[in-house]
């Protein structure tokens, strides 16, 4: 049993360098919601975004679009 199933984890936050769309897809395929850290530009954000993560963390959040916020 992985330390995830132990816990009863519904997220993972991952760190931003190095993920690729491969890691994200596994996540997902195993049910986890993705949030990815730490993301300061918008066509990163974009990118993970299109590749399925469910959110991202930044240092910049009044730099991006609305519908990229939740308050």
């Amino acid at each position: 049993m992985s330390i995830l199933q132990a816990c009863h984890a519904e997220a993972i936050h991952v760190e931003n360098d190095g993920l690729t769309k491969e890691m994200v897809h596994e996540m997902k395929h195993h049910g986890y919601a993705v949030n990815v850290y730490t993301v300061n530009d918008l066509a990163r954000a974009n990118q993970l975004f299109n590749w399925g993560v469910d959110g991202v963390f930044t240092d910049v959040g009044h730099l991006f679009p609305s519908r990229y916020r939740h308050g």
